[in-house]
């Protein structure tokens, strides 16, 4: 599992304290790592302001599933709590053909 995602709030907080002129060390032990501080330090140094970076757009996996999908399998969930995975697909197999089940 990689590392988790900053809030914009974290990133602020990590902007004001590298302000006040603690160390990477010091600001990590108060909040995640001194890694994301370094991370956070360097996107920033980009921007040159001293505002904390944005997410970066389009990242991540596009989805399997449509919103229109979910509510489906929702539904189906929600007539039988305890259908498992492999059920769901079978029974709706035209719209979860490219999903796994596993």
């Amino acid at each position: 599992m990689g590392p988790s995602k900053l809030y914009m709030q974290e990133k602020s907080i990590i902007m004001t304290l590298v302000g006040e002129a603690l160390s990477n060390r010091e600001i990590g032990r108060k909040l995640r790592s001194e890694a994301a501080v370094r991370g956070i330090k360097k996107a920033a140094a980009v921007l040159g302001t001293g505002a904390a970076p944005e997410r970066k757009k389009g990242t991540g996996r596009k989805r399997k599933t449509q919103p229109r999908t979910d509510k489906l399998l929702e539904r189906e969930v929600k007539k039988d709590p305890f259908i498992t995975a492999k059920e769901l697909k079978e029974a709706q197999h035209d719209v979860l053909r490219e999903v796994s089940h596993i």
